[in-house]
């Protein structure tokens, strides 16, 4: 049972290191800003994946609200 848990340990820190050394590389090469910038969008839609959704539907109960008050004050004055 050790034997596969240090497969599993040394997979992974070769996988760390491997994605790190491929970031650092990237890096050095100083082309690879876009890649980079690609990187931090992913990420952040990542942490947030129904952010563009989220705003539009406060957007719509936003004008909703403004419809329905706006729509109060027209009975009110009849």
């Amino acid at each position: 049972m050790e034997i596969r848990v240090l497969i599993a340990l040394l997979i992974v820190i070769a996988l760390v290191v491997g994605v790190n050394g491929l970031l650092l590389v990237a890096l050095r090469k100083g082309r690879d800003i876009q890649q980079i910038q690609l990187w931090q969008k992913a990420a952040h839609r990542a942490r947030d994946p129904w952010q563009p959704e989220n705003d539009d539907l406060a957007e719509l109960s936003k004008l909703v609200s403004q419809l329905k008050e706006t729509g109060e004050n027209a009975e009110e004055q009849k």
